[in-house]
């Protein structure tokens, strides 16, 4: 830095290193792969230990020792003592006074690892009574294992809606920090592992505010497919701190991934107080993820600017027709694989109608394979489906499908999802085919360059009721999607050449 060395204090050992960028002396141990590996201690420029851990293969492994004055809800506490395996706290710590007296211990158990903890019951997706996690939280409490009691409890408390137990439960086994030490340490975990399940654990039991950890719990559960295990851990952050309305808006992420349309509609609104944007960003992709499946083809007459647009179908109505198969075919199964997440007989408003009807003689084979185009290029072909994505992605494509369905049958003259039986296209077709590549182009034009592109904010087509210059990034995306779909069933119909809709050169812009 170009600042004098610093005199290293005399009792310091000789091999204590300056640590410039922290302003502490450091002595550190590394094993061959250079990790920390034995005694780790730091100390401030005058030479007062500020804490010394023991280390195994670089995690934090034996004792540990910190000063930790202001750190504590009792303003008694100077230090703090504990041990560690595999980075994570367990056993008796102690918090001690100015003079090194014990002011508290408390046992913070078991510690477990990232796999051991990823596999426990507590983040299962399947429901259990709220007596059912009491129990669960019960046996884990009697083995010490009090990080899977307390997350257990939590699931209980969202069952029942009755906080106390999970109240006293983290006051009873948890380290007691003060307000703004406790944020401290939950906000730290979060960001630099909130993707991972024992860490946050770990901050829990160290005292990390609750409902900050619990809601990134939910946060990492919904990404990882389990929504309403997402949702209990999220209502148990809820009710730790009912007054954070911003909850809102990660509730009605996971409600959306459980399909609860209707109650997103409500966090919107319950969320447009404190935050207008963010609510209006969930109800809009409220409405992109469960629109109002009828026939959306027609509704407004096409328009776009392009030049040299086609005048009629170039596909046989033969191909038209199977391929109005395959995309009833690709629906019903979506369809059907959506209904499964819903008890038997549950009304499901958003579901799109029964096509059966377009399947007289059953499902159609939905075919993968690649095929030459010219003697340097392959082309592949995929019309199958991936049903073990999650409901988001599953309704997306559900979508698309059904934009592009909609417009084929409506490129024959129909208006209802009916066999087509002959070919008699709108006198504007061709506007509906040259609107589908140049939303295309708009959605990506926006989607990549933002205000610098051509669609400014306030301008561009209606997606969803919002102007497409006004939509979130990620709201561009599913209209990019939808489009990109439309324009690859368009683009198969005005060339007899194309084979499929799906085949991977027709999504361009």
């Amino acid at each position: 830095t170009g600042e004098p060395y610093p005199t290293r204090p005399a009792h310091l050992p000789e091999d204590a290193e300056l640590r410039e960028d922290l302003k502490q002396w450091a002595r550190v141990t590394l094993n061959a792969d250079a990790e920390r590996h034995g005694l780790t201690r730091f100390w401030d420029l005058q030479g007062q230990l500020l804490w010394e851990a023991e280390y195994e293969n670089g995690r934090r492994h034996g004792r540990y020792w910190s000063r930790a004055q202001n750190a504590y809800a009792d303003f008694r506490v100077h230090f703090e003592e504990g041990r560690a395996e595999g980075d994570f706290a367990c056993g008796e710590w102690s918090l001690m006074d100015a003079q090194r007296a014990v002011v508290l211990r408390r046992d913070l158990g078991r510690a477990m690892d990232e796999q051991t903890l990823a596999r426990s019951p507590v983040f299962s997706n399947l429901p259990r009574s709220a007596e059912g996690w009491r129990e669960l939280a019960k046996e884990a409490r009697a083995d010490r294992r009090y990080r899977e009691a307390l997350l257990a409890t939590a699931r209980a408390c969202a069952t029942s809606l009755d906080v106390q137990p999970l109240k006293a439960g983290l006051e009873e086994l948890t380290l007691p920090r003060t307000e703004d030490s406790a944020t401290k340490v939950a906000d730290e975990v979060v960001e630099e592992a909130g993707q991972a399940w024992a860490p946050m654990a770990d901050a829990l039991m160290r005292g990390g505010e609750a409902a900050t950890l619990l809601r990134a719990y939910a946060v990492l559960l919904d990404q990882t497919d389990r929504p309403r295990a997402a949702l209990d851990f999220l209502h148990a952050a809820m009710l730790l701190a009912p007054e954070r309305k911003a909850y809102l808006f990660t509730r009605g992420l996971i409600l959306l991934n459980l399909g609860v349309a209707e109650q997103v509609r409500k966090d919107a609104e319950g969320l447009a107080a404190v935050e207008p944007d963010t609510a209006g960003f969930l109800d809009t992709y409220a409405r992109a993820l469960f629109p109002r499946f009828d026939f959306w083809a027609g509704q407004e007459p096409p328009r776009c600017a392009y030049d040299g647009l086609p005048e009629k179908p170039a596909q046989s109505l033969e191909a038209i027709q199977q391929l109005v198969r395959k995309y009833a075919t690709r629906l019903q199964a979506m369809r059907g694989v959506l209904l499964q997440r819903f008890k038997p007989g549950a009304a499901v408003s958003w579901l799109p109608p029964d096509l059966s009807g377009l399947l007289r003689e059953g499902p159609v084979e939905l075919k993968q394979y690649e095929m030459d185009e010219d003697e340097d290029d392959q082309v592949e072909v995929d019309e199958t489906l991936d049903l073990e994505l999650g409901l988001a992605d599953l309704a997306l494509m559900l979508r698309g499908d059904w934009s592009a369905l909609s417009w084929l049958l409506w490129s024959c003259g129909e208006t209802t999802f009916r066999m087509p039986t002959r070919i008699a296209p709108p006198a504007d077709y061709g506007q509906a085919a040259g609107q589908a590549s140049q939303r295309l182009w708009q959605s990506r034009d926006r989607k990549f360059r933002g205000d610098a592109g051509t669609t400014k904010p306030g301008q561009g087509f209606l997606f969803e009721g919002v102007a497409l210059g006004d939509l979130h990034p990620n709201l561009v995306s599913i209209a990019e999607r939808q489009y990109a779909e439309t324009q690859a069933m368009f683009y198969w119909l005005n060339d007899p050449d194309h084979v499929s809709p799906w085949q991977s050169n027709l999504r361009g812009s």
